[in-house]
C-alpha cells in the first residue's frame, strides 16, 4: 500500500471514529440518573471486588474460548482462505504480508457468521426457559470474545500473546460502556495500547448489564405472550438485542485492528 493509499484509509477511520462515537454527552436517560445514585451508595470496597470479580470472569472467559475446538477451527478457516490470496501464509505473523483490503474482505466473511451466531443464539434465548436465560450472557460474552479473537487472526495480532489479551479485553470492555462514554475510553485504549493498565470494567458498564437483565425480564414476561404457540416478541427481543451488541463490537474490532496494520506499516 502506498503512503498516500494509507493516509486515504486512516482519513476513513478518523470519519468513522467522528460519526460512531458522536452522542450528546450531557444528556442523561432517567434510568441512568437512578443507576449513578445507586451506585454511589455502593460500599466503595464491595464495588471494587464486583469490578474484579467481573474482569477476572471474563479473562477466565477468554481463556476458555482461545483454548477450544472452535478456535483452532476458526484458526484453520482463516488460513485456508487467506491461502486463497497468499499461498506462502502458514503462521499468524504471516498475515501481516496481507494487503488491508484483502483482511477485510475475510474479515466480513468470518463476521457475518459471528453475527448470524450472535442473531441466532438471542432467538434461542426468547424461545427457551431459565436456562436458556441463565446461559444468555456468558454465551454472548463468549460469542464477542470470539469474534475479537478472530479478528486478530486476521490482521496479524496473535490472540494468545499477553498484550494481545490485554487489548481484546479493552475492545470488550469498551463495547459495554454507553455511547457518550465510548470515544474518552476509545482514546484511552491507544494511549494506553503499550502499557497493561487498563482498569477493565468500569461504573459505567453497569448500565449494559441493567439491560442485559431488563432483556431477560422482557423475555420472560413476553415468552407468555404466544403467536400460535411460538413467542415471537420474546425472540425478537432476544435475537434483536444480542445481535447489535456483537455487531458494534465486531464493529469497534475491525476498526481497530485495521488502525493498527495502518500505523504498524509505516
Amino acid at each position: 500500500m502506498s503512503e498516500a493509499q494509507r493516509d486515504v484509509r486512516l482519513q476513513e477511520i478518523a470519519a468513522w471514529e467522528n460519526q460512531f462515537f458522536l452522542a450528546k454527552t450531557n444528556e442523561r436517560a432517567p434510568y441512568e440518573q437512578w443507576l449513578e445514585q445507586v451506585t454511589k451508595q455502593l460500599d466503595e470496597e464491595k464495588k471494587q471486588r464486583f469490578f474484579a470479580y467481573l474482569d477476572d470472569v471474563v479473562f477466565r472467559l477468554h481463556a476458555a474460548v482461545m483454548h477450544s475446538k472452535a478456535f483452532d477451527e476458526a484458526h484453520r478457516r482463516i488460513v485456508q482462505t487467506a491461502r486463497i490470496f497468499e499461498p506462502t501464509i502458514r503462521e499468524i505473523d504471516d498475515f501481516k504480508k496481507l494487503p488491508l483490503e484483502t483482511a477485510d474482505f475475510i474479515a466480513e466473511q468470518m463476521m457475518a457468521k459471528q453475527r448470524l451466531l450472535a442473531f441466532g443464539q438471542g432467538s434461542l434465548t426468547g424461545v427457551g426457559g431459565l436456562f436458556f436465560l441463565a446461559l444468555d450472557l456468558p454465551v454472548l460474552a463468549a460469542i464477542q470474545l470470539q469474534s475479537l479473537q478472530q479478528l486478530a487472526l486476521i490482521y496479524g495480532f496473535d490472540p494468545r500473546r499477553a498484550e494481545e489479551t490485554e487489548a481484546i479485553l479493552k475492545i470488550f470492555h469498551l463495547a459495554t460502556l454507553p455511547k457518550r462514554d465510548q470515544r474518552r475510553y476509545w482514546d484511552m485504549l491507544w494511549n494506553d495500547l503499550n502499557r497493561n493498565d487498563f482498569s477493565g470494567f468500569a461504573e459505567q458498564s453497569l448500565e449494559w448489564l441493567l439491560k442485559q437483565i431488563a432483556k431477560s425480564l422482557a423475555i420472560t414476561f413476553l415468552r407468555k405472550k404466544l403467536i400460535q404457540g411460538v413467542p415471537f416478541l420474546g425472540i425478537a427481543v432476544g435475537a434483536g438485542m444480542n445481535y447489535r451488541f456483537a455487531k458494534e463490537g465486531i464493529e469497534l474490532g475491525q476498526r481497530f485492528y485495521q488502525k493498527r496494520k495502518l500505523l504498524n506499516e509505516n
